[in-house]
């Protein structure tokens, strides 16, 4: 590991219909560094103009709405030039609520900048700041659930939004959309909701079959040819799709193998694995295929950045089924079992173990923004501070270009 880690995550926000809404940014140094002299919110302060400054907030979250955590000095001491649409303020709970802090929310809201109170628990000081504020997260885990209706009920003149944290089960979300939140933040979406009755089409294991084949060391062109040769959409898409990128093309594709060829084998194996995974994913919330397609190609980015190339297509394929039971409403063991895999992948997915499987717990622990268990992977595998912080941004930005829905358009958070 290098000297320092600075933690640079994001964690989706969605409403009541599944739609990923805004994404709270996550930042912070690892427990072993720090910035020696500066004190927690300069270093902070630091991280995330940086962010902002440099790596341009649109790779990191698309058009949708940031919410970012800010300390009360870095408050007081007057925030860089920033779009308001694109930031929502974020009042941690142990923020002490005096007249300089009211004078200044009250300006950066008539500036335009949402407020979101964090964590909150009723504590009379905050009371200047309710009417100013658009969003009350409240954090599921930390509140005695019996105390969480007579929180809300509380707050019943309040006229912004609830936004319910730590949500990370499907009968948690149900509860809480049931008492009143409107906003959701955690990764229940990402467990499986079973539909009981209800078999996987034979189309979907057809074209799982053909993202396992693409997925091989040595990808069998004729092999490819053939599975994609069954299936006519399939086909028009793969053409269409190859027409479409080869301007300089003299002859336009005419045939599955000449696409094939001309695509190259790194450019087919990512475009059909988020191709095959769209077309399974029926009506399940669209961050579920962006979530799939991050992990896979940091998982892909960490291999070639340490040397270990070689081993990046199993962990491309290992971050993409990572979530099938999601996908599909299947347990994890059925969707795995029917596919032709190398046997670390359902090793690493199902029995959480083998080659794969260290990787795979970094990029959840990164997901979870646990940095001190990305920083114990890190040590195991090998891998740098940097790398990791270059291979997730890279996966950020390649997904909200693959992905066709990453794009919120007029979804974005209203409030």
């Amino acid at each position: 590991m290098t000297s320092s880690y600075v933690f640079i995550g994001r964690q989706p926000i969605l409403d009541e219909n599944g739609t990923t809404v805004a994404y709270e940014l996550l930042y912070r140094d690892g427990k072993t560094t720090g910035f020696p002299g500066i004190d927690g919110s300069e270093a902070t302060s630091r991280i995330l103009y940086n962010l902002l400054m440099t790596s341009g907030i649109e790779e990191i979250v698309g058009d949708r709405p940031a919410f970012i955590n800010f300390t009360k000095k870095i408050l007081l001491s007057g925030l860089p030039a920033m779009d308001p649409k694109r930031i929502v303020i974020e009042i941690l709970e142990d923020t002490v609520v005096d007249a300089a802090l009211i004078e200044t929310i009250t300006d950066l809201a008539q500036k335009g900048f949402r407020i979101a109170l964090d964590d909150f628990s009723f504590d009379a000081s905050f009371t200047p700041l309710l009417g100013l504020a658009s969003v009350i997260k409240v954090d599921w885990r930390a509140q005695a659930q019996a105390e969480i209706p007579r929180l809300l009920s509380g707050l019943h003149g309040f006229r912004g939004r609830f936004l319910a944290e730590k949500i990370e089960t499907r009968e948690e979300y149900h509860a809480a959309r049931d008492q009143g939140f409107s906003l959701f933040q955690g990764y229940f979406f990402t467990r499986p909701e079973t539909v009981r009755g209800r078999d996987i089409p034979t189309s979907s294991w057809s074209l799982l079959s053909i993202l396992s084949a693409i997925q091989r060391p040595e990808m069998d062109v004729d092999e490819l040819t053939e599975l994609i040769g069954r299936d006519p959409a399939l086909c028009h898409k793969l053409l269409l799709m190859v027409n479409a990128a080869g301007n300089g093309l003299k002859h336009a594709v005419s045939s599955i193998r000449q696409a094939i060829v001309l695509l190259g084998e790194q450019e087919i194996r990512r475009w059909f694995s988020f191709l095959l995974l769209y077309h399974v994913r029926e009506e399940k919330t669209p961050e579920l295929l962006l979530t799939a397609s991050v992990r896979a190609r940091f998982l892909e980015a960490l291999a070639v950045s340490c040397g270990k190339a070689e081993i990046g297509p199993a962990l491309h394929l290992t971050g993409l089924l990572s979530i099938l039971d999601a996908l599909l409403g299947k347990p994890m063991e059925e969707c795995l079992g029917r596919l032709p895999l190398d046997p670390a992948i359902p090793e690493a997915i199902l029995r959480q173990r083998g080659p794969l499987r260290p990787w795979l717990d970094l990029v959840l622990a990164h997901e979870r923004a646990d940095v001190e268990a990305v920083e114990a992977a890190a040590v195991v595998l090998g891998i740098t501070s940097v790398d990791v912080i270059e291979a997730y941004l890279t996966a950020i930005s390649w997904s909200m270009d693959c992905v066709p829905f990453a794009s919120m358009g007029n979804n974005a958070l209203i409030l």
